[in-house]
């Protein structure tokens, strides 16, 4: 379809809330939707108009519909952003835990003190995660660390995206096909943005002098939490080049 470019200016003025609409809810069908509906309203119109301007294209094919639009993938990724927005204070909790009680993360013999912890997570999209502290391996003896199990966190996002996208699918009748939403477009880097924005409010509640890296729990670029920088060399070179000396376990 080509583009109104009057007509998507107006639609994102009401996602941008510069523009109101009225909306009958008596017209939706799902209660999904409904029990979102504060989330979700703007986005529920303007895709319900974009699907109309579809269907009166004069090459409109069903089948297309779906590869076409705008603003459903606008709609998960606003839908993401809130999910982050209701676990950050957990999040922050769960990081000032672990650094009032990062000694925990060391058996009592270990000669050396603890600087760098890592944050290990796993992303399932937009529907979990998973978060544990554990001592840098870069640094520490997996021998000399233990177990903390108030140092994991396991959460389940608030708001199912995924289920109400396929209800907005089906309220507008729309053919999914083979399509599939690439969610990994935006979570990792909003996921990752917000942990570093935990991590620094939980430093600055503790004034914790203890170190953080992000590593994804399957492997690829590690990051460092303390300034948001990819590590794409080894962890130790990284602080070396910024003037930072870690005492490493003599057996590592």
């Amino acid at each position: 379809m080509k583009k109104n470019h009057f007509q998507y200016t107006y639609w994102q003025n009401i996602i941008d809330g510069k523009e109101s609409v009225t909306i009958d809810t008596t017209e939706v069908s799902s209660q999904v939707l409904l029990d979102h509906w504060k989330y979700i309203f703007n986005y529920y119109y303007v895709i319900k108009e974009e699907v109309k301007a579809e269907r009166m294209e004069k090459r409109f094919k069903e089948a297309d519909i779906i590869h076409n639009l705008t603003y459903t993938q606008n709609l998960t990724k606003s839908l993401y952003k809130k999910n982050l927005e209701i676990v950050k204070n957990k999040i922050i909790d769960f990081f000032t835990t672990i650094l009032k009680n990062s000694d925990k993360l060391r058996k009592s013999e270990a000669s050396v003190p603890l600087k760098v912890i890592s944050i290990v997570y796993s992303l399932d999209d937009n529907s979990e995660f998973y978060l544990c502290a554990q001592p840098s391996s870069t640094f520490y003896a997996d021998k000399l660390a233990t177990y903390v199990k108030e140092f994991q966190l396991r959460h389940e996002f608030e708001i199912d995206i995924y289920k109400i996208e396929s209800e907005i699918y089906n309220e507008f009748n729309i053919t999914v096909g083979e399509y599939s939403d690439e969610y990994t477009n935006y979570t990792y880097d909003l996921f990752s943005q917000l942990l570093f924005d935990c991590w620094k409010v939980a430093k600055k509640n503790t004034d914790s002098p203890i170190l953080g890296t992000l590593e994804y729990g399957s492997g690829g670029i590690d990051y460092d939490l303390d300034t948001g920088e990819s590590i794409h060399f080894h962890i130790e070179d990284h602080y070396k080049n910024k003037g930072i000396f870690i005492e490493k376990d003599v057996d590592l």
